[in-house]
């Protein structure tokens, strides 16, 4: 993240022919004085020049403040490389970011038979060719990168998801690992599955009892593990899965550890233990559920036992007039990236969850017809306007791409790991930072949209349960409880109106 600016010092400095600020200058150019700041970003400023169409870096500005070239502009700056021949940001010794770069990965990634082993090959072309080589020079100054580099290409760190579970978890090696995996080197591998399996681990091995550990266990692997895996099979496992699952083998661990202190097996369970559980139990401690109801199929608990159930809240949601005007916000207003007022948008108007919206990729958006389109399901929606044109900048100039982590990346919303999407929860956050809080928003939204079109089409554009559908028509005072079947069919391209 960049420093902030200091406050201009118009004492000591005088005023910026460009930004027209007192910082310390930096350079005297043919248009006067230019601060630090403005050189800087003189420097890299690079494309075709305003005046001849020369291509390179345009430090200058013509009368029009258009980007021109040193020969149009009249301004003496050295940006010519060494190495590479082209003009670029130097970094050293009259070199530019992008061969400092390329020297620094190969002489981390060269073997003992003194060049980069073919293995590693394609890792160190994406390395040494990211698009913000700057970038690239600063996360090679980490330690801990230097060594996980230099071990992968000497062969004391094998080139296999086993060797990096070994490491001591840490950033730094997964990040490692997804750019391994990107690259072709690893073979791809569900995160969360293997995140699971080593979580479960450690967690088994703090359980001294024995009949504690193979009771858990066999609850860990035989229903959650066995899920997740299911789960992955054909979609990667979501973050809220892999935390629900830890959440409940915890919880299991505690009610067992319970049992064992008031001197109780499984078998020996009553109504009363149950009850007295869910008595005085708060939190996160209902979610022993999954478990007892588990270990009733098991055959481990008495089957007269009764488990209850956790009576479901109703769904806060927003006002529609609080709906409407963080709507006009994100469309009209640009105080939030177009990150955030993109998801925002996708909330507002498609009421669609935060797991989803991490799952998306380009192509589930497509700009070639002559209106904009968005998939969430195996059915187009279509995109209104101005909303469209937010969406189509978005997926012309989507963020989290200047590195080798995500450069050739798919996700519409491409996070900083390796291959991955922006994380569920940080998109939560971000969404309740721009005012537009998910859960609340999406509630307000299928109400919404329950007035103007049959549950049926909404459940299966959306992606929503008919359950679902159908319980936001009966709140909204809709009902389309006998609306014709075929109706639904015809009317399966609906346009979604702001």
């Amino acid at each position: 993240m960049a420093r902030p600016r200091p406050a201009p010092d118009p004492e000591r400095y005088a005023a910026c022919a460009r930004c027209v600020q007192a910082y310390k200058p930096a350079a005297r150019w043919p248009e006067g004085m230019v601060c630090q700041y403005c050189y800087l970003a003189a420097k890299r400023t690079e494309g075709s020049c305003a005046a001849c169409d020369h291509r390179g870096v345009l430090p200058g500005r013509d009368a029009a403040g258009r980007a021109t070239c040193r020969a149009c502009s009249g301004i003496t700056l050295n940006v010519d490389c060494v190495g590479c021949g082209r003009e670029a940001e130097l970094h050293s010794r009259e070199r530019c970011w992008a061969c400092v770069l390329n020297d620094q990965v190969r002489d981390l990634l060269t073997g003992p038979a003194g060049r980069v082993p073919e293995a590693l090959e394609q890792l160190a072309r994406a390395l040494g060719g990211m698009p913000r080589a700057n970038s690239g020079v600063t996360w090679l100054r980490s330690v801990r990168v230097q060594q996980l580099l230099r071990g992968m290409a000497a062969g004391t760190i094998p080139l296999t998801h086993e060797a990096l579970d070994a490491l001591p978890t840490s950033r730094t090696v997964e990040y490692i690992r997804g750019l391994l995996v990107e690259q072709a080197v690893l073979p791809r591998r569900d995160r969360r599955v293997a995140d699971f399996e080593r979580w479960l681990e450690r967690r088994l091995a703090t359980i001294e009892r024995p009949e504690q550990h193979r009771t858990l266990e066999r609850y860990a692997r035989w229903h959650h593990l066995r899920r997740l895996r299911a789960q992955s099979a054909t979609a990667p496992v979501s973050e809220a899965a892999f935390t629900r699952a830890k959440q409940c083998v915890t919880v299991a661990g505690q009610f067992l550890l319970w049992l064992t202190d008031g001197g109780l097996t499984l078998d020996q369970v009553r109504q009363q233990h149950i009850d007295q559980w869910y008595s005085h139990s708060t939190g996160t401690a209902v979610h022993v559920e999954t478990f007892l109801y588990w270990a009733r199929q098991q055959r481990l608990l008495p089957r007269e036992i009764t488990i209850p159930r956790r009576a479901k809240d109703a769904p806060v949601t927003l006002g529609e007039q609080q709906r409407l005007t963080a709507l006009r916000a994100i469309l009209v207003e640009d105080r939030s990236p177009l990150q955030v007022r993109v998801l925002a948008g996708l909330v507002l108007l498609f009421a669609q969850p935060v797991n989803r919206l991490t799952r998306l990729t380009v192509d589930d958006v497509d700009l070639t017809s002559e209106a904009v389109r968005i998939r969430f399901t195996r059915h187009w929606a279509e995109v209104p306007e101005p909303f469209a044109s937010l969406l189509a900048a978005h997926v012309a100039a989507r963020p989290n791409r200047s590195t080798a982590a995500n450069a050739t990346s798919h996700w519409l919303f491409p996070g900083t790991m390796p291959g991955q999407p922006l994380k569920p929860g940080y998109v939560t956050t971000l969404l309740s930072e721009a005012g537009v809080p998910a859960l609340p928003t999406r509630a307000a939204t299928w109400r919404q949209l329950a007035r103007q079109a049959p549950p049926a089409i909404l459940a299966e554009m959306l992606g929503a349960s008919p359950s679902t559908a159908m319980r936001y028509a009966e709140l909204a005072g809709a009902d389309y409880l006998h609306y014709a079947a075929p109706v639904e069919r015809r009317e399966a391209g609906h346009r979604f109106a702001t």
